[in-house]
């Protein structure tokens, strides 16, 4: 996910401006949410009179430039409808200049770039102001410029805008609380859309091109006649800016409804628990909000046509650590993506508490054994899941195998028929089956939008730590055949954040990686040993065999 760059909370002041559209919608060309440099040009639009600008908007607008980009808080947007237009051609000539006749100049454009606003939340942008502002003098006039916005897009759009400071901790509450998606300037562009936003230099070069469209056309002497060409006009300066909606995590524990005690799930039901949890918080939600049945069913189940970037998450955090350490199941992770329509709230309250002893659709107690989810005191076993702000890995490993589709399944052996020569597989066989599965890895971090490139990738029956399950035992009670499941290990060329999971099942608890410390950050040093241990080391063998995508022995039978 790349380092966010945090809306600073503490002391200082912010700069919040709130656009409001009249028919919630909003048609321009670009990406949603409206980019930091068309709101500098509405802005722009708004407070000029032709040519002219009052000074202190010229000084307002030079010293947004200087600012950081903004924090972006957008409602939740659907696209609309496509429609057409017919609009006359710039060609007068080839009719005469015969008004009456423009109908057969017109040319259709369509236009596919509306949105839709599902609710009446406002587009609110948010700059942390420098010290050297706390006299307002700037922010005043900006929120005086901003009371004269008309537009954002198009013209069939209206718009108003209301612009106020305030200190940075009610700034950060009003994006913590912003019923839709917020944005922040990220720098890295894995699951991030790029922006322009504003720079040194925007306000000029949006002045130069005002002047040179008024000198459009020019008249070019030939030698025996002359011709109006149209000029060029020089382009707006904007810098690019990467924004990375954030997603909501809750990190929740397994505990017993009877004692306040850790209630630990077999790693290899990992499935079986996502699916238990996904059913109860369906049914608790449902008898609590029914109105969102729908929204439900599609963004939590998943039973419709969904994309699968605004899909809820419930991700199972197996405990690691020491060698030793039972990797049980104690903690689940819930990822509310920035642009899932359930609303925040709803689903922090629903996955809180949760008992999976109770029937939600029908009151009924089921029972005493299965676990309670409260929230988790602590987040330090999920930081092998999840990499800090500003911090990433490099080296993912699956700790639940990955779920890849059936073209790739391995060819299984039936464990009777393992003595049998003629069942055994070839080197090239082997090679072929791994080579297949590591182009749908590849597919599969590309459909988790991760974009940086994979320097080192392995494929394995095997867990790849000590306390693991083998890939097939993950297989029973789901819809997953064991020849479909690998474990994974991937080395990126660059550092990428968690939590990761990859798959056909990673909504259901496969496919989930856990971070491995980079070995290129260990220092390393040569101790001369002792002569003994010298010769002890020239005697020992490798006795394990196998690298790169070699799955270890016993790969070509299934248990």
């Amino acid at each position: 996910m790349g380092r966010l760059k945090p809306f600073s909370s503490g002391n200082g002041s912010a700069l919040i401006l709130c656009v409001f559209f009249l028919n919630n919608r909003y048609e321009a060309e670009g990406s949603w949410p409206p980019s930091p440099g068309r709101l500098f040009q509405a802005l722009l639009a708004g407070a000029t009179c032709g040519s002219l600008l009052e000074r202190r908007f010229e000084c307002a607008l030079a010293q947004i430039e200087a600012l950081d980009p903004p924090s972006i808080a957008a409602p939740f947007a659907r696209r609309g409808a496509t429609r057409t237009a017919y609009v006359p051609d710039n060609n007068m000539d080839s009719v005469l200049c015969d008004l009456s006749r423009v109908a057969e100049i017109r040319t259709s454009k369509k236009y596919t770039s509306e949105k839709i606003l599902a609710t009446d939340e406002p587009l609110m942008y948010v700059w942390n102001l420098p010290n050297e502002w706390e006299k307002n003098v700037e922010a005043d006039a900006i929120c005086a410029m901003a009371d004269k916005l008309y537009q954002l897009g198009r013209g069939t759009d209206m718009a108003w805008a209301h612009a106020r400071t305030c200190n940075r901790s009610e700034a950060e509450r009003l994006l913590s609380e912003f019923q839709g998606i917020v944005y922040r300037p990220t720098d890295s562009k894995d699951r991030s859309i790029t922006l322009a936003v504003p720079t040194s230099g925007s306000l000029a070069s949006l002045r130069d091109r005002f002047e040179a469209g008024g000198a459009l056309f020019e008249r070019i002497q030939l030698q025996k006649s002359s011709m109006v060409v149209k000029k060029s006009l020089p382009r707006a300066k904007f810098g690019e800016q990467a924004y990375n909606g954030e997603s909501n995590l809750l990190l929740l524990e397994l505990r017993s409804t009877e004692r306040a005690e850790f209630a630990p799930w077999p790693l290899s039901r990992a499935a079986q628990l996502v699916e238990a949890i996904r059913n109860a918080a369906a049914a608790r939600m449902k008898r609590t909000v029914p109105q969102n049945a729908a929204l439900i069913e599609r963004y939590l189940i998943g039973r419709s046509s969904t994309d699968p970037a605004t899909r809820l998450r419930i991700v199972p955090i197996p405990s690691v650590g020491m060698r030793y350490t039972d990797a049980s199941i104690r903690r689940v992770l819930i990822i509310r993506p920035p642009n899932c329509p359930l609303v925040k709230g709803d689903v922090l309250w629903v996955f809180t508490g949760l008992d999976l002893n109770l029937d939600y659709e029908t009151g009924e107690v089921l029972g005493s054994v299965l676990p309670h989810l409260l929230e988790a005191e602590g987040d330090a076993m999920l930081r092998s899941y999840h990499a800090p702000k500003g911090f990433g890995f490099k080296r993912w490993q699956t700790i639940t195998p990955a779920a890849l589709p059936e073209k790739v399944a391995r060819r299984r052996i039936s464990p009777g028929r393992i003595a049998d020569e003629a069942e055994w597989k070839s080197a090239k066989e082997r090679l072929d089956e791994e080579e297949r599965a590591a182009k749908c890895v590849l597919a599969a971090l590309r459909h988790a939008e991760v974009s940086t490139s994979v320097v080192e990738l392995r494929l394995q029956r095997e867990p790849f730590s000590e306390r693991g399950e083998r890939a097939e035992a993950f297989a029973k009670g789901t819809r997953f055949e064991a020849r479909r499941l690998w474990h994974v290990s991937i080395e990126f060329a660059e550092p990428v954040a968690g939590p990761l999971a990859i798959g056909d099942g990673r909504f259901l608890g496969l496919g989930v990686m856990l971070a491995v410390d980079d070995p290129t950050k260990l220092e390393t040093f040569d101790v001369a040993p002792r002569a003994d241990e010298s010769r002890a080391a020239e005697a020992e063998t490798d006795d394990e065999g196998g690298s790169g995508v070699d799955g270890g022995e016993g790969d070509d039978a299934e248990e």
